[in-house]
C-alpha cells in the first residue's frame, strides 16, 4: 500500500489518510487528514460562528429542517407546479441524457449485480457509429437502446454492448443471444462496430 510522510506530524501514513489535491504529483495534500483538520478547525469554526452572529435570523432558518421542509412544501403547493414538474420531467426523459439514465436505472432494477455505466456520450458515440439507424435491419425509424448481449445472458449496460435498434427488431429479439437471432453477416458487422467503440 502506498504511503506518505505528513509534513506536520512527520508520521508515515497510507495515502488514504491524506486529502486529495489535484495540484500535487501524487494527488494528495502534504498534511495528513488529522493534522489538516486540527490546523484549520479554529478558522472554520470561527468564520461560521462570526457569520451566525452577524445573521442570526438567516442562521436560524438555515439550521432548521422544518424551515427547509416548509419552503419546499410551499413550492409544491404553488399553482401550476405539478404541470411545470410534469413538463420538465418529460423534457428530461426525452433528452439523450434522460434516455441513458432511464435505460441504466431499468437495468439496475432488473439486474442489480451487473455493471451499468452507459452515459449520454456513450449513446451519442454508438448512434454515430451505426449512422443513427437500427443496427439489425438498417431501418431509419426511431431507435432505442438494445443490449447486444442481453442482460439475461450476462450482458452489461456499458459502451460496447448497447446498440441502436428499432422497436420492431427490439421486440422480436427479446432476450435471445445475438448469434442465434442475427444472420451471421449482420452479427459480424455489429460486432466489428462495437469493438471500435
Amino acid at each position: 500500500m502506498p504511503e506518505k510522510i505528513c509534513s506536520l506530524c512527520g508520521v508515515t501514513k497510507p495515502l488514504a489518510e491524506f486529502f486529495a489535491d489535484k495540484r500535487k504529483p501524487d494527488g494528495k495534500q502534504s498534511r495528513c487528514k488529522q493534522c489538516d483538520t486540527a490546523k484549520y478547525a479554529h478558522t472554520r469554526a470561527g468564520s461560521q460562528r462570526a457569520w451566525r452572529e452577524r445573521n442570526p435570523d438567516k442562521a436560524k432558518e438555515t439550521r432548521t429542517y422544518e424551515s427547509r421542509r416548509e419552503y419546499f412544501e410551499a413550492q409544491r403547493a404553488a399553482p401550476g407546479y405539478k404541470d411545470w414538474k410534469r413538463e420538465k420531467d418529460a423534457e428530461y426523459r426525452a433528452s439523450a441524457k434522460g434516455r441513458a439514465r432511464v435505460i441504466r436505472n431499468r437495468a439496475k432494477r432488473r439486474y442489480p449485480n451487473g455493471v451499468h455505466e452507459f452515459t449520454k456520450l456513450d449513446w451519442e458515440a454508438t448512434t454515430r457509429v451505426f449512422g443513427r439507424v437500427c443496427a439489425y435491419c438498417g431501418g431509419s425509424e426511431e431507435v432505442h437502446h438494445d443490449h447486444f448481449i442481453p442482460l439475461a445472458q450476462g450482458g452489461q449496460t456499458v459502451r460496447g454492448n448497447i446498440v441502436p435498434c428499432c422497436l420492431t427488431c427490439n421486440s422480436l429479439k427479446g432476450d435471445t443471444p445475438p448469434d442465434e437471432w442475427c444472420a451471421p453477416d449482420v452479427f459480424d458487422r455489429i460486432y466489428a462496430a462495437l469493438v471500435k467503440l
